[in-house]
C-alpha cells in the first residue's frame, strides 16, 4: 500500500527534528594521524564540526568569517573534485563511475552540499547563514557555486523565508549549470508536498525560471513542462 505523503505542516515539523536526532559520541578516542592536504575533505569537516558547536562565541565577525571561509574552500574542494570526474572521462577511467557522465557531474555538487549539510545541521546555523546568503546576494561579481551551496544549506535547514530567498537566488544565476543544480533541488522539493500544498505554485513558478536560464526550453515550452510534469505526477499519485 502507497504512504500518504505528509502535510505542508508535518514536513516542516519533521524538518525542524531532524537536527536533533544526530547521533553524538562521549567516548574518548585516539586521534588517527591524517595528512589533512591529502584527505582535504576531513579538513572541511572537521572545520565545519567546530563551526558547528561554536554557540558560546561573542564574536558575530569571527562566526561570519569563518563561514565565509569554510563555504568558499568548500566550494573549491567541490570544483576540484568535478575536475577529477571530468578527467577521469576523458582518460576512459569510467570503470571507476559505474553511472553516465551527466548524471555524475549532477550529483557531485549535491553531495557537496548535502555533506555540509550533515556537518553543519544545527539551528545556530541559521543567523549566520541568513547573513552571508544576504551578503553573496549583494557581491558583484557573484559566486554561484557558493550561492547554490549557502541558499540550499539555508533552505535545507528549513530557515525563515527560505522560498523568498531561493526566488532572489533564481534571479540572479546566470550559469546554466548552476541554474540545472538548483532546478534539480527545487524539484525534489516539489515531490516532497501533497498535492493540496500551497507551495506548489511558487516552486513550479521557481522551476520554470531555472530550466529556462539552464537553456533548456524557452519560457512557453517550460510552462508546458512544469503543467505536463505535475499532471503526471497527480496521474500516478505521486503527491498523495
Amino acid at each position: 500500500m502507497k504512504s500518504v505523503k505528509l502535510s505542508d505542516e508535518a514536513i516542516e515539523d519533521n524538518l525542524s527534528k531532524q537536527f536533533e536526532t544526530l547521533p553524538v559520541s562521549n567516548s574518548i578516542q585516539i586521534k588517527k594521524h591524517t595528512d589533512y592536504k591529502v584527505n582535504f575533505h576531513q579538513t572541511l569537516e572537521l572545520a565545519a564540526r567546530v563551526l558547528k558547536n561554536c554557540e558560546n562565541i561573542k564574536s558575530p565577525s569571527i562566526i561570519n568569517n569563518y563561514l565565509a571561509e569554510l563555504v568558499k574552500m568548500s566550494s573549491k574542494y567541490g570544483i576540484f573534485i568535478h575536475s577529477i570526474f571530468l578527467q577521469q572521462y576523458k582518460e576512459g577511467n569510467t570503470s571507476h563511475f559505474p553511472i553516465p557522465k551527466n548524471v555524475v557531474l549532477v550529483i557531485a555538487p549535491l553531495i557537496n552540499q548535502l555533506m555540509l549539510l550533515t556537518w553543519l545541521g544545527t539551528d545556530f546555523m541559521e543567523l549566520p547563514l541568513r547573513k552571508h546568503l544576504e551578503k553573496l546576494l549583494k557581491d558583484d561579481p557573484i559566486s554561484e557555486y557558493e550561492l547554490y551551496l549557502v541558499s540550499f544549506l539555508y533552505t535545507d535547514m528549513h530557515f525563515k523565508e527560505n522560498l523568498t530567498y531561493l526566488k532572489e537566488v533564481a534571479s540572479k544565476i546566470k550559469n546554466p549549470y548552476i541554474a540545472e543544480l538548483c532546478f534539480m533541488k527545487v524539484f525534489l522539493y516539489y515531490m516532497m508536498r501533497p498535492s493540496n500544498s500551497p507551495k506548489l505554485i511558487e516552486l513550479e513558478s521557481l522551476m520554470k525560471k531555472l530550466i529556462i536560464k539552464a537553456g533548456s526550453l524557452n519560457k512557453g515550452k517550460a510552462t508546458q513542462a512544469i503543467n505536463d510534469m505535475y499532471k503526471k505526477a497527480k496521474s500516478q499519485n505521486l503527491f498523495e
